[in-house]
C-alpha cells in the first residue's frame, strides 16, 4: 500500500533538511527543494552541482509504506539522509575524479572530520 506525501509532509521535510544544513554547517549551499514523484524508487533523492554549490533536494511523493509506523518519523530520517549526502559531495565528487590527488581528499575528509568533531 502506498501513501501520497502531502504539503504538511513536505514542509516538514524541509524543516528537516534544514535543521541538518545547520547543524553540519552547510549554509554555503544554495538549497532548492522538489515534491514529485521520482523515476526511481527512494522516498528522496539529492543532486547537487559542486562547484556552484547548488542542490536541490526532492521528497517523492508516492510512498511505499510497508514496514512504516509513523510517516513524520520516517520524513525526519529522510531528510537527515539526504542532508549527510550533501555532506559528502565534496570527498564522492573527488572519489568520482580520476585525476585527483591525495591533498584532495585528505581535504575533503578533513572539512567532514570537522563538522562531526563538532556535532558529535
Amino acid at each position: 500500500m502506498n501513501k501520497k506525501t502531502t504539503d504538511k509532509d513536505f514542509k516538514l521535510f524541509k524543516t528537516e533538511c534544514q535543521k541538518w544544513i545547520d547543524k553540519f554547517e552547510l549554509n554555503e549551499w544554495k538549497v532548492y527543494y522538489k515534491h514529485e514523484e521520482l523515476k526511481r524508487s527512494v522516498f528522496a533523492e539529492i543532486n547537487s552541482n559542486l562547484h556552484g554549490r547548488v542542490t536541490i533536494i526532492t521528497l517523492e511523493k508516492d510512498w511505499p509504506m510497508e514496514g512504516i509506523e509513523s510517516i513524520e518519523d520516517s520524513i525526519k530520517e529522510v531528510a537527515k539522509h539526504e542532508v549527510i549526502h550533501l555532506l559528502l559531495v565534496q570527498l564522492y565528487s573527488n572519489a568520482q575524479t580520476r585525476y585527483v590527488n591525495k591533498d584532495q581528499v585528505d581535504e575533503a575528509e578533513e572539512v567532514i572530520v570537522r563538522k562531526l568533531e563538532k556535532l558529535l
